[in-house]
């Protein structure tokens, strides 16, 4: 496995490795060091990189909603 990209997004860390052919895995790490681990099949590390952002927005968006119900 080789990496192919490495970028810090909102306080996340986004990992893409090159597996084989057009088979990527993306790994992304919270600010509490917890690890996200995802296999996909992208045409392009673009298409990787574009997904690896939208699973951040999602987690982020999450993370927010969640720290909204405990101060209710």
């Amino acid at each position: 496995m080789k990496i192919q990209t490495l970028l810090g997004i909102d306080g996340y860390s986004l990992l893409v490795c090159h597996c084989s052919g057009n088979l990527y895995r993306l790994n992304i790490v919270d600010q509490e060091r917890k690890t996200y681990n995802f296999e996909g099949i992208y045409p392009t590390v673009e298409a990787a990189i574009e997904q690896g952002k939208s699973v951040i927005q999602n987690l982020e968006s999450l993370k927010l909603k969640t720290l909204s119900r405990r101060s209710d």
